[in-house]
């Protein structure tokens, strides 16, 4: 009976070692990224007549994942020794089905399975574990650069880690669209690889329209690990104006062919330029002030020029909605003229009946001119009295306090200077206590006079003029109405003549200033 009982025992005892199952643990999961895990389990036991024939794991977004048609498994290994670990690395994964989608929890089991003697499998416990979203790349827009009329570069930066692939990048541009998508904008692709980011990438275009406003955008064409379509990523937009001609300035201003008069200014335009103002005058005049020529050719002929005479120059080109700066100062020195004019023409010893006129010949080697004269409010003769020697002319046979008028002109041989600017002076009084009668007299007072004199008259309102001239016959004041006061104090002391002109008659007084 004993030894039956023993052998009952016994024989228990070897089933049970027979029909025992190994043990699968999860062990950990670790590297998560956006896409997996690394997944990590172990056999902690396998005895009696099971042979592992296989070890992996099954995944799933349910809390006890099963066997079903679609489930995430990876079968990872045909054997695996007690105790060891083995892993899945979703990091190193290469087939697209068996990565994780982000955002979700997911719970993973590990399994052993056996073969011979039937297909029994042994499955861990659920071990959980939470799938981030990736970081999503970013695209900038940097400033467009090497702006030109007809082309410019443009440029954005891009800064991404979890980014799989990237089909294309590039840039997009509209003269319309304010948002240009790959769509309705003009694109031009960019290629290279990405090494390192953040990244700086460029591209020119071409072929643009000339001071016209463009609208671009950067694009983006990526796909992450877990998905198998792409995504598009666009910039905000920015916008330029490409350049018009006259961004750049015409280059090499000359003057040749300097001339007494005339002058010819050149330039080289700079590229579809077809319009010019050039502006000359006296030299040091600054632009805007001087005389101003539009011209369509680059060369141009200046005339109207004084001889002998200093000269600046700029020039700027014309475009449709905009100038270019002005060049930079150009100077010129016209030739001096062939006979040059007098200047300085000036009166002096005035009586009654003379003056003596003086001026400065307009070159050294003058010695010989011409002078004519004649009343103020008439016409002078075609020609006049020829002076040779010394430049000074005294005119005689005039009469008292009457206005005369003298030009003088330089005769060099074959040629002749322009007349002078006409000088006027008035010749004095026989008798300076004549006064021709009027209604009223006006009163001047005080007389003689430190610098100060008042003007008193029941009827001002009659005078139409009054004048006052210097005992050499020239006018120092005019006005067209009686003032009530009147400063002489910057004059020279002497005696002057006040000239009042009331009711077609004129009243004549002398006034001393001390």
């Amino acid at each position: 009976m004993k030894k039956f009982i023993i052998i009952i025992l016994f024989g228990c005892l070897f089933f049970g070692k027979a029909i025992a199952q190994p043990t699968v643990v999860m062990e950990s999961i670790t590297n998560v990224a956006y896409y997996g895990a690394k997944l990590n389990a172990k056999l902690t036991v396998s005895y009696g007549g099971w042979t592992v024939n296989g070890v992996g794991f099954i995944y799933d977004t349910i809390p006890m994942p099963v066997m079903r048609p679609g489930i995430q498994i990876k079968h990872v290994a045909s054997t695996s020794k007690i105790d060891s670990i083995f892993t899945f690395d979703l990091n190193t994964n290469t087939t697209p089905s068996l990565f994780m989608i982000s955002g979700k929890t997911y719970y993973v089991r590990a399994y052993a399975r056996k073969s011979a003697g039937g297909n029994d499998t042994v499955w861990s416990a659920p071990m959980s574990v939470y799938i981030p979203y990736p970081t999503a790349p970013t695209l900038v827009m940097k400033p467009t650069t090497n702006i030109e009329m007809f082309k410019a570069t443009l440029n954005a930066e891009l800064d991404t880690n979890d980014i799989a692939t990237i089909p294309s990048r590039g840039f997009l541009h509209s003269l319309t669209n304010p948002m240009p998508t790959i769509q309705s904008g003009i694109r031009t692709n960019v290629s290279g690889a990405i090494d390192t980011c953040p990244l700086i990438y460029s591209a020119n275009i071409i072929n643009l329209f000339s001071d016209t406003t463009y609208y671009v955008r950067a694009f983006l064409v990526y796909k992450y690990k877990n998905k198998t379509t792409n995504d598009t990523l666009y910039t905000d937009p920015i916008n330029f104006r490409t350049h018009d001609a006259c961004q750049v300035l015409p280059a090499d201003v000359k003057v040749d062919s300097i001339d007494i008069t005339t002058a010819i200014v050149s330039f080289v335009p700079a590229p579809y330029q077809t319009q010019w103002e050039i502006e000359y005058d006296f030299a040091g005049h600054t632009p805007g002030t001087g005389t101003s020529v539009i011209a369509t050719n680059d060369t141009v002929l200046l005339v109207g020029l004084t001889g002998g005479t200093n000269y600046s120059v700029f020039v700027r080109a014309i475009c449709a909605n905009s100038f270019s700066q002005w060049t930079e100062i150009k100077t010129f020195t016209t030739l001096p003229p062939l006979c040059a004019p007098i200047y300085n023409l000036s009166g002096s010893n005035y009586t009654h009946s003379s003056a003596k006129v003086t001026w400065m010949p307009g070159s050294a080697t003058q010695n010989r001119w011409e002078v004519r004269f004649g009343l103020f409010s008439q016409p002078l003769p075609n020609s006049g009295a020829i002076v040779e020697g010394d430049p000074l002319f005294v005119l005689i046979g005039l009469t008292p306090f009457t206005e005369y008028k003298v030009q003088v002109r330089a005769l060099c041989g074959l040629y002749d200077s322009d007349w002078s600017e006409a000088y006027s002076f008035i010749t004095l009084r026989q008798g300076l206590d004549d006064v021709q009668d009027v209604i009223s007299k006006v009163e001047i007072f005080p007389n003689p006079t430190n610098g100060t004199i008042y003007f008193k008259d029941e009827k001002k309102e009659d005078v139409s003029k009054i004048e006052i001239w210097s005992s050499l016959g020239e006018l120092i004041y005019k006005s067209n109405y009686l003032p009530e006061t009147l400063t002489l104090e910057h004059y020279s002391k002497g005696l002057y003549l006040v000239k009042i002109y009331k009711e077609d008659k004129v009243q004549i007084e002398k006034i001393i200033l001390n």
